[in-house]
């Protein structure tokens, strides 16, 4: 029947995909020849640590810490967001920065300023910014491991691709369990792949808050820490500002950090959300590469069909060893017990991509989150405005 070839034509294009995507795991960060002259402009770091709260957490915090300063230089600025209450914990890494003779200047806060955000990463990344000298900003979260080098590489970067901002891809590697699963699947699987793919189209549209580096100055004229602060997808909003960009030359590692299953779930529906909000076209497209959705529908209308049940394992299967196959590529190992979460994850990738066309809010930072931008802040920024122009 035509319906039935058509839901072979649409499994025909997601293996595509599949092919495709993997090449692109597998190439990963586009490479870069070196240039003969090293870069040299100075560096501001900035680096909020998150809250912890977990042993594990705050060693694999640690660890990520130190993967900084390990390669910090007299060219370096290094801007350390601590809060308060753990500041106890940070101790060695405070007495290693004041014994260090690479050269660095660092400064250190504990409590970020009492700015009017929703957003508690802009609200530490201003904080930090009236204390910035380098010519080139590094924004990194707290809980991103960085290659070795990393510090040569991004000054390499931004001078090779003169581009507004370098912004750089990051994998998940260590999965122990369900909760780090959801965000693996997500980051390696669905996120990793196109970004590569679009970095060597030259396609940089968009900034991924694992890592960007720009000209300060340039930051600093634009001046839009307001926009920024108000929104949930800073990173988005700070490319669009910048553009054009340019994918890095490496690729960075971070962790899960979800203490629970419904924690993990929420984080990778805000995260594909997230997505359709800020690129709805891009967004819709991904239908191309769901013919879950239409083998379900085939199996729902006549499920004695044993046809409709073959193309279904056929999706299944399929996406299974391409999941395997990006874990693979990326280096990212996947306990065997957690196999069993392939054809969930295969289902819940599809019907998530329906849900989020719904309008429901994501949470995040223990707020509900009903659009991309805060509008109730702008309307009370606007009122405010209307109200000193009549006065």
């Amino acid at each position: 029947m035509a319906w039935r070839l058509f839901l072979w034509c649409w499994t025909a294009i997601s293996a595509l995909w599949w092919g495709l995507s993997l090449h692109c795991a597998r190439a990963g960060a586009p490479r870069r020849p070196p240039r003969k002259r090293k870069g040299s402009k100075t560096l501001s770091l900035f680096r909020p640590i998150p809250k912890i709260r977990s042993p594990q957490e705050y060693e694999r915090l640690r660890d990520a810490l130190f993967s900084l300063l390990s390669q910090l230089d007299s060219g370096c600025q290094l801007l350390l967001g601590i809060p308060r209450e753990d500041a106890c914990l940070w101790t060695d890494a405070i007495q290693l920065l004041e014994a260090s003779e690479c050269g660095a200047s660092f400064q250190i806060l504990f409590e970020p300023d009492p700015f009017p955000y929703r957003n508690p990463k802009i609200l530490w990344q201003r904080s930090l910014a009236k204390f910035a000298k380098g010519e080139l900003w590094v924004w990194t979260d707290g809980d991103v491991c960085l290659p070795s080098h990393f510090l040569h590489v991004v000054r390499e970067d931004f001078e090779a691709c003169r581009r507004g901002f370098v912004t750089y891809p990051y994998v998940i590697r260590g999965v122990d369990n369900a909760r780090d699963f959801w965000e693996a699947a997500w980051v390696n699987v669905e996120l990793f792949p196109g970004v590569c793919l679009l970095g060597r189209m030259d396609r940089v549209w968009f900034g991924l808050g694992a890592g960007m580096v720009f000209l300060g100055k340039k930051w600093e004229r634009a001046s839009l820490w307001d926009k920024l602060g108000k929104s949930l997808a800073d990173d988005f909003v700070l490319a669009q500002t910048l553009k054009p960009g340019a994918l890095g030359s490496v690729v960075l590692e971070t962790f899960p950090r979800s203490l629970t299953l419904r924690e993990a779930l929420a984080r990778y529906l805000r995260w594909k959300k997230t997505v359709r909000w800020c690129s709805p076209a891009g967004f819709a497209g991904q239908i191309l590469i769901l013919p879950m959705i239409g083998w379900t529908v085939a199996l729902f209308l006549n499920w004695h069909e044993p046809q409709n049940w073959m193309g279904w394992l056929c999706v299944v299967v399929g996406e299974s060893l391409w999941f395997l196959s990006i874990f693979r590529a990326v280096r990212a190992h996947l306990p065997k017990r957690l196999y069993r979460l392939l054809p969930l994850w295969s289902y819940l990738r599809t019907f998530s991509w329906l849900l989020c066309w719904l309008p429901w809010p994501v949470a995040w930072d223990r707020q509900w989150w009903p659009c991309p931008v805060d509008k109730s802040s702008l309307l009370d920024q606007r009122v405010s405005l209307k109200r000193k122009g009549t006065g």
